[in-house]
């Protein structure tokens, strides 16, 4: 602290202490002898000595108009401003707000600039977006009428995020009133209060009503804001087409050739009081358009350097004392029965002194919305007395059976709730009734549309899975079916085998009959070789039957690897389903927490299945059907633009 530099920002009030010791000495001069006068005349002389007060008495009574004596001197050197001390603040402050005013009629599709004159003139407003860094910047597009698509801000950002999204498409009326778009510009500006600014507009021709456009720009310059003309197009023009690159034509099959309104978009420049240029590659067309320096302007890049120093003021450190002083001007005894006051809120539990303390500061909602901010969901729930809020913290938290309950009179966070919880059945017939109240809430409409394709898929996957089951038991059934044929007819090829043995032997015999009958003249030799060929033949076809049992055997072993396969396959299929289903609940509780908002952070899938019961399986192709519903950024935008409309249309 430098004493050297102690001053008083408000000086002037110093000239108050003196009306206030008058008044505290008046007081002090008056308050016996007013006392002694008022009593002097209702009682007498030798009674009134035992009524004066004086002494020791008299001294403890000047406490009171003491301390508040104190307190207003104290109380005027606070509001004078004592400071002895700097710091430095931003001290540069931005120029004159812009607002961008751009076109997207049909003409914009043109494609004689590259790639077109809508996109080329999307790039140039990003340009001055960083061109005027600092600087309120708000956005107007038209075609048949403006729509604000964002107000004066200083955050650059607001309308860059906006810029992708920017088509002819938008607009659902086509049309061509730049003189209207000039009018709200004009309108945001005066709303926003500022004193001057800067229309910019960026088209290719005047629109519908040329003279109107040029006396809309002469209008904006009366009022004190400038209007200048970023002209989008060539002269040579190029031929029309929408937003998709379809060349528009007639019903003979003739296109149409649209040119750039040059002398036109300059009558209305000069109307307006600013500048006119054509795009070009480079920044030839922002230089004349927010030309740096020659006005005296700071540089975009250079402002934020800019500091100021500004003396602090120390004056509210004054105000302790004549806190402290206040309660000596109420009645006696305050200083016990703080002091009793205090000992009973010491002596409480500490818990009791918390909820007591955070009582006396601010409601019960007011304390569940500071812990919904910090993302204490779970205290939040606990704190809340209102039903709504209370079941907002309950959703966020997890716990969708009791937000349900609270959500009982809002059908769509309702629905919300439990279509997050599973309950899609329940959930679609909240939607319903959402949409029986509100039947343009596209977002109600959206969610039950959504709720409504999961259960359709649900049903398709049972359906498949039933279908499966019931192939699988059917491949089972097969399966034992043909090892019982197969063990059938092992065991008949074992009983054949002798039979065919035996035919062998008579088939033997018949030989030996038909050499018998043949005459006498076999000798003993001839039977005895006959008998021992029947011996070899015997003995062949035995070796024929151990042949045909190993070559069943075999034949049976591979039928046996093939069935262990198949059974080995199949728990294998069952755990890729298992797996598979695992996933698909994963990915669909995700999807979900994206699509309904949630913002509680991941939790475990067993978590939300056990806060409601009766949840539904989930499968992958209700994600992948999902997955397939096209993204579509430019919706809200969209959706803003419709209802301006509606609103418009209401209004009329």
């Amino acid at each position: 602290m430098s004493f050297a530099a102690f001053h008083f920002l408000r000086p002037e009030w110093l000239w108050a202490i003196l009306p206030a010791a008058a008044l505290g000495w008046l007081v002090l001069r008056n308050r016996d002898g007013d006392a002694a006068n008022g009593w002097a005349k209702l009682v007498d002389a030798h009674l009134l000595q035992h009524l004066a007060i004086s002494g020791a008495t008299a001294k403890r009574s000047l406490l009171v108009p003491v301390a508040g004596f104190a307190a207003v001197i104290v109380t005027i050197l606070a509001i004078a401003g004592p400071t002895w001390e700097k710091s430095e603040v931003p001290s540069f402050e931005g120029g004159e707000p812009v607002v961008a005013v751009l076109s997207l009629a049909q003409s914009m599709n043109a494609n004689d600039l590259t790639p077109t004159r809508l996109k080329r003139s999307v790039h140039k407003l990003r340009d001055i977006l960083q061109r005027t860094q600092g600087d309120e910047r708000g956005l107007v597009i038209y075609s048949d009428a403006p729509f604000v698509a964002a107000p004066l801000t200083s955050d650059p950002k607001v309308i860059e995020q906006m810029l992708p999204e920017l088509s002819t498409s938008l607009m659902p009326v086509l049309g061509n009133r730049l003189d209207l778009a000039i009018g709200e510009a004009q309108a945001m500006l005066e709303r926003g209060n500022a004193p001057s600014g800067r229309i910019i507009v960026i088209a290719d021709d005047a629109g519908n009503d040329p003279e109107a456009s040029i006396t809309a720009a002469r209008a904006a310059a009366r009022a004190g804001f400038e209007v200048s003309v970023l002209a989008a197009g060539t002269e040579e023009g190029a031929i029309l087409q929408t937003a998709d690159g379809r060349a528009i034509a007639s019903q003979d099959g003739q296109t149409f050739i649209t040119h750039l309104s040059k002398d036109e978009l300059e009558q209305i420049a000069s109307a307006g009081d600013g500048v006119f240029t054509m795009i070009t590659p480079g920044n030839a067309d922002l230089n004349e358009l927010l030309p740096l320096g020659s006005d005296g302007q700071v540089a975009a890049g250079d402002r934020q350097d800019f500091q100021a120093d500004t003396w602090v003021d120390m004056g509210y450190w004054l105000l302790i004392l004549p806190v402290l002083l206040m309660p000596f001007a109420f009645r006696r005894g305050l200083i016990l029965s703080l002091s009793l006051f205090a000992a009973g809120v010491v002596m409480q539990p500490g818990s009791v002194r918390a909820d007591t303390w955070d009582d006396l500061w601010a409601t019960p909602n007011q304390q569940g919305q500071s812990a919904f901010d910090e993302a204490r969901f779970d205290d939040a729930a606990a704190l809340f007395d209102a039903s709504d809020w209370k079941a907002s913290a309950d959703y966020r938290a997890g716990d969708y059976a009791s937000a349900a309950e609270g959500f009982a009179d809002d059908n769509y966070n309702l629905g919300n709730a439990l279509a997050k919880g599973g309950q899609f059945q329940e959930a679609l017939a909240a939607y319903d009734a959402a949409l029986e109240v509100a039947p343009d809430d596209e977002d109600a409409q959206f969610n039950r549309d959504l709720i409504a394709k999961l259960l359709e898929q649900q049903k398709q996957q049972e359906q498949q899975q039933d279908q499966q089951q019931s192939q699988d038991q059917q491949q089972s059934q097969d399966q034992q079916q043909q090892e019982q044929q197969q063990s059938q007819d092992q065991q008949q090829g074992g009983e054949g085998q002798p039979q065919q043995q035996d035919q062998g032997g008579q088939q033997d015999q018949q030989p030996g009959q038909q050499q018998e009958q043949s005459g006498a003249e076999q000798n003993a030799q001839e039977q005895q070789g006959g008998s021992e060929t029947d011996q070899q033949e015997q003995q062949a076809d035995a070796g024929k039957q151990d042949s045909a049992d190993e070559q069943a055997g075999d034949e049976a072993q591979p039928e046996q690897q093939q069935a262990e396969a198949g059974d080995e396959t199949a728990e294998q299929t069952a755990d890729a389903e298992q797996a598979q289903d695992r996933d698909e609940e994963s990915g669909l509780s995700n999807l979900l927490s994206d699509l309904l908002g949630d913002q509680s952070g991941e939790e475990p899938q067993e978590a939300v299945e056990a806060s409601v019961p009766g949840a539904q399986p989930i499968n992958q192709a209700v994600e992948q059907q999902l997955r397939r519903v096209p993204d579509d950024p430019s919706g809200l935008l969209r959706a803003r633009i419709r209802q301006h409309y509606a609103q418009a249309r209401a209004r009329n």
